[in-house]
């Protein structure tokens, strides 16, 4: 499965330059799938819900890969998504 930033092209290569903020929140969500099996309420974790909430209005790619690995570990997208809603973006 491909990371959640989507970074199989070096950084700038066939994509704009994300601001700060989102690269963060993508690196942040790369260990999302490895925190999931040691522990399923890692999901609603403040980090990683501020990240989730960033990448669903910022970008479809990693968003939809979130939501996936989400899926395999049997955490309900819904129950994330009523949990980030509380954070602005």
């Amino acid at each position: 499965m491909p990371p959640i930033n989507g970074s199989e092209n070096p950084p700038g290569v066939g994509e704009e330059k994300p601001d700060e903020e989102l690269a963060h929140a993508r690196v942040t969500l790369d260990g999302l799938a490895s925190a999931l099996k040691a522990d399923t309420a890692a999901a609603f974790a403040e980090p990683r819900l501020r990240a989730m909430a960033l990448v669903k209005h910022k970008d479809a790619g990693a968003w939809a890969r979130c939501k996936t690995v989400l899926q395999k570990a049997k955490v309900s997208v819904k129950e994330v998504e009523n949990a980030f809603a509380k954070y602005q973006i």
